[in-house]
């Protein structure tokens, strides 16, 4: 998650610009965009964090509503069985 943020942060800009041909207000702007979702994403998870104390399952709950949006992706699926935490669901994403 880090590597990816970190390469989006740095490079987007650059790569909006010379492959898509957008001006730089306009990529940094998207750049923004991105940065705030982020941290409000941080934030709202915290929040769900302290008000359970079962977070694999929100966490299953989370991956599961995600790949339910994408319903053809074959990377994503659900893994049922025992998980290494002992919980019944697993998350898991598994490349193509």
């Amino acid at each position: 998650m880090s590597l990816s943020g970190s390469g989006i942060s740095n490079f987007s800009v650059v790569a909006l610009t010379s492959a898509f041909g957008t001006s730089l207000s306009v990529a940094n702007l998207a750049l923004t965009a991105y940065l705030s979702a982020q941290a409000l994403g941080v934030l709202a998870g915290g929040f769900i964090a302290d008000m359970t104390r079962r977070h694999a399952e929100v966490a299953a709950i989370g991956y599961w509503r995600q790949c339910r949006r994408r319903p053809r992706d074959r990377r994503c699926r659900l893994r049922h069985g025992a998980a290494a935490a002992g919980d019944g669901l697993r998350p898991a994403c598994s490349a193509a």
